[in-house]
C-alpha cells in the first residue's frame, strides 16, 4: 500500500505495452457499500493498472476500511489510499485525483458501486478501436442497498453538441472513463454544484468523440448517497432552488469550456448556452426577489422573464416536478 504522496513516476512492476489508467475509487461516508466497491476494482482484468482509493474526509469507518483492504491486497496492481484533511465535496475531489493521475484514462468509480471485473478491459478495447473518443461509457445494472439487481439503466440516447450543451443527462456517471486531456486541456472546474458527468460529457463533445457500449459494465446503487440525499433534502421550494443552482452553475462552467476549447463552431454554441443562462437567471430571480423578477418584463430579458413565470407557475402548482 502506498500513499499519494509516495505515488511512484515509473510505470508499476506489472507494466505492459498496455497504456497505464488510472481507477480512481471516490467516497464519502460509504462504510456499508466500500468492501464491494474495492472488491470490485481490485478485481479488474486489465493489467496496467494504478488504483487511487480516495476518500473525502469521511467520519465513519471508510478510510480505515480503505487502508486495512489495500495493506492486505496482493494482486498486480498499484494501489494508492488517501485522505482529503477536510471535506472537499465531489468537484473539488475529482479536481484533486485528476491532478495526480498517472494514467492516460481515468477510470471514475464510486464508493457504493461495483465494477465489474471486465470494467477497464473492455473501455480500453473501446478506446483501441475508436482513436477519436475521449469518453467512453456504458450501461449499469441497478442494484438496491443490499447489492439485489433491480434492472438495468441506460444512457440517454446519443445527442449533438447543440443538444449536449443544454442537457441535464449526457451519460450514466458511475460508467464513465476518460482520456487525460479533458483535464489538461482545461482548467480544473470551476463551480462547485454541478456534477463532473455534466462537464466531462461536455468537454468530449467539444474535442473528441463519445463511445457508448451497449453493455452493463457496472452495478449502480440507486436511492441512496451523497447526490441523492442532496436532491431529495429540504422541502419542495428548497429543492428547487438547489436545482436551480445547480443548472445556474453548469452552464456556467459549460461556457468556460467552449470558451477555452477553440471549437470551430464556439460563437453558435455560446449563443445557445446564453438563452439557456437568461432563462435560469430569471428563473433565479422568481424565487430571490420577486419584484425584482416583475421588473424584468419591462427590459430586453421580457421573454425569458414570462418562460420563468410559465415554468414556475406551474411548479409551484404541481403540474410539474
Amino acid at each position: 500500500m502506498k500513499t499519494m504522496s509516495e505515488t511512484p513516476e515509473q510505470m508499476p512492476d506489472n507494466a505492459t505495452d498496455q497504456p497505464l489508467v488510472t481507477f480512481a475509487l471516490f467516497a464519502y461516508n460509504q462504510e456499508d457499500y466500500i468492501r464491494e466497491a474495492i472488491e470490485g476494482a481490485f478485481a479488474q482484468t486489465y493489467e496496467t493498472l494504478e488504483i487511487i482509493l480516495s476518500d473525502d474526509c469521511s467520519s465513519d469507518r471508510t478510510y480505515q476500511i480503505m487502508q486495512e483492504m489495500a495493506a492486505a491486497y496482493e494482486g498486480p496492481h498499484e494501489v494508492h489510499v488517501q485522505q482529503n484533511n477536510k471535506n472537499l465535496g465531489l468537484i473539488d475531489h475529482v479536481n484533486k485525483i485528476s491532478a495526480a493521475m498517472a494514467g492516460e484514462v481515468l477510470i471514475l468509480a464510486a464508493g457504493d458501486d461495483i465494477s465489474l471485473p471486465s470494467r477497464t478491459e473492455k473501455q480500453m478495447e473501446a478506446f483501441e478501436a475508436n482513436p477519436q473518443a475521449v469518453l467512453i461509457h456504458s450501461n449499469a445494472h441497478t442494484i438496491d442497498e443490499t447489492g439485489l439487481i433491480l434492472g438495468e439503466e441506460y444512457p440517454p440516447r446519443k445527442q449533438s453538441l447543440e443538444e449536449i450543451v443544454k442537457s441535464a443527462s449526457i451519460y450514466i456517471g458511475a460508467t464513465g472513463a476518460v482520456k487525460r486531456c479533458l483535464f489538461d486541456m482545461f482548467e480544473p472546474i470551476k463551480y462547485k454544484a454541478t456534477y463532473e458527468d455534466l462537464i466531462l460529457g461536455t468537454r468530449a463533445a467539444l474535442i473528441g468523440e463519445i463511445i457508448h457500449i451497449n453493455e452493463s459494465l457496472v452495478k449502480y446503487r440507486v436511492n441512496i448517497g451523497i447526490i441523492f440525499q442532496s436532491k431529495n433534502s429540504g422541502g419542495r421550494l428548497d429543492r428547487r432552488r438547489k436545482q436551480i443552482i445547480h443548472t445556474l452553475e453548469t452552464l456556467k462552467q459549460r461556457r468556460l469550456d467552449i470558451d477555452a476549447s477553440n471549437h470551430s463552431a464556439t460563437d453558435a454554441i455560446l449563443r445557445i448556452v446564453d438563452k439557456q443562462l437568461q432563462q435560469v437567471v430569471a428563473r433565479q430571480k422568481f424565487y430571490a426577489n420577486p419584484t425584482f423578477f416583475f421588473y424584468g418584463f419591462l427590459g430586453s430579458s421580457s421573454y425569458y422573464h414570462l418562460k420563468a413565470l410559465s415554468s414556475e407557475t406551474k411548479y409551484l402548482m404541481r403540474l410539474i416536478k
